[in-house]
Formats: structure tokens, sequence, C-alpha cells
């Protein structure tokens, strides 16, 4: 036999909640906040804006807007996102990662090519070797060198940045001078596997000849790796001179 279905009168149903302040113990982003300190990672700030000892992140809670963002937290979240989307993925100098299988083998400059069993949990843990300080002291003096010549020849001084501060954007639009060594140089480190020698901190392999890097530095022109309508230059050598400008 059917069973009928009937509903209440409009006047029956319930009223609907009035809004009403979460509380502190249901507050997701505090929970969140707990569960940081707890692993080790305390917080500091007030409850809307706060940042974690340790990490890049900010948390930022925009009040009374719902699903929205207002203005403040707007304007400061995409300047955080443009600080560090201009400077794009930075090889850092300790990587430490975990995979279980060669079909994810790869974590910025180091790559895992081989396991000894597939599917079993494999961490590793890079670190970059320090700069030769010998060699990294005369790449310090030749771009001494090179400003003051730059300067003198041209009347400006030539943009320099330290190799944090350089973006994928400036090697999309500009020839770029690299100084230093691979240890001392996060972009020498990223491109010199791609250019036509082999740096390490003892020994600079080029053409079939080798010698100690701590008595030499290359000095090389080469199409960029990372933007091949450029140049990247290795500019070691103190005996050359601008042209002038008569």
């Amino acid at each position: 036999m059917a069973t009928p279905i009937t509903r209440s009168p409009p006047s029956a149903l319930p009223a609907a909640p009035r809004p009403r302040r979460i509380a502190a113990s249901s507050n997701p982003p505090l929970r969140v906040r707990a569960q940081l300190a707890r692993e080790g990672f305390p917080s500091k700030g007030p409850e809307d804006d706060w940042t974690v000892k340790g990490t890049r992140d900010i948390f930022l809670i925009s009040a009374d807007t719902q699903h929205g963002v207002n203005r403040e937290v707007k304007t400061r979240l995409d300047a955080f996102l443009k600080q560090y989307g201009d400077q794009g993925r930075q090889d850092p100098d300790h990587i430490k990662f975990l995979t279980y299988t060669t079909r994810y083998n790869q974590c910025f400059r180091v790559t895992l090519d081989a396991l000894d069993n597939v599917y079993e949990r494999a961490e590793v843990d890079a670190a970059r070797e320090t700069s030769n300080a010998a060699a990294n002291r005369q790449a310090l003096r030749t771009l001494e060198h090179f400003d003051r010549e730059w300067a003198m020849n041209y009347r400006v001084h030539p943009r320099i940045k330290d190799d944090k501060d350089v973006t994928q954007a400036d090697f999309a639009r500009y020839n770029v001078v690299l100084f230093g060594d691979p240890g001392s140089n996060s972009w020498i480190a990223r491109v010199a596997a791609k250019l036509p020698l082999h740096w390490t901190r003892e020994t600079i392999a080029v053409a079939g000849n080798s010698a100690p890097s701590a008595e030499h530095l290359p000095v090389l022109a080469y199409p960029n790796p990372l933007s091949p309508a450029h140049y990247v230059v290795l500019l070691f050598d103190q005996s050359w001179q601008l042209p002038k400008i008569k």
C-alpha cells in the first residue's frame, strides 16, 4: 500500500538559526595554530595576523567576509605572492625529500637514478658543497674590477644582484654575468651541468683537460640553458678591458 507523504505547513518550519560567533575551541585557524605549536612551530602575532618561526608562511583571517577577502588582506596577500613569485623557484642549499619509486625521483638539482627496492621508503638528504674560499675571493675581486671598469667606460654602474635576488625573469630578459662558484652562487650551480665543463669543489674539467678549482676559474660565454635567446657569462679574468667610449 502506498504511504502518503505529508509536509508541515510553512508556519511549522523551524526558524533559521541566528548567526553566532564560533567558539575558540572550534575555530579552525586556532586549531591549526595549536597543532603547529605541538609540532615545534610556535607562532606569533594576533589571532587574525600571525607568522610561524622557521617558515615563510603568513596566516591572515579576513574578518566578517564569509568566503570573501577584504581589501586589506587581499593587498597583503598580493604583495606576499608577488615577492616570492618574482624570485621563482629557489634551489636550496639543503634538500631533503622522500620517494618510493624512481618515477618521482627529482627535487631541484638532486636526481635519484636507482633504488635497491622499489616501493620501499627512500629518503634523500643532500647538501650543497660549500664554496671554495680562495676561488670565491678571486671571483669577488673580479666583480669589483668589472663594476669599476663598467662605470668608468659607460658612466653608469651595471645592475648587480645577490644570487638569491635574481629571478627567472632576469634570464628571460637579459644576458647575465655570473660571479662565484657552484658553492657560492646558486645560479652557477643550476646551469653548470648544462655548460661544456665539469665543475666540482676539487677540479674544473673542460674539453678533457682538468685543473684544481682552488687555483683556477673558468672564463666562458655560452647560450643560456635557461633562456637560449640570451647568453650566460662566467667572467673571472681580470686581464680583459671593456671597449672605450670615444
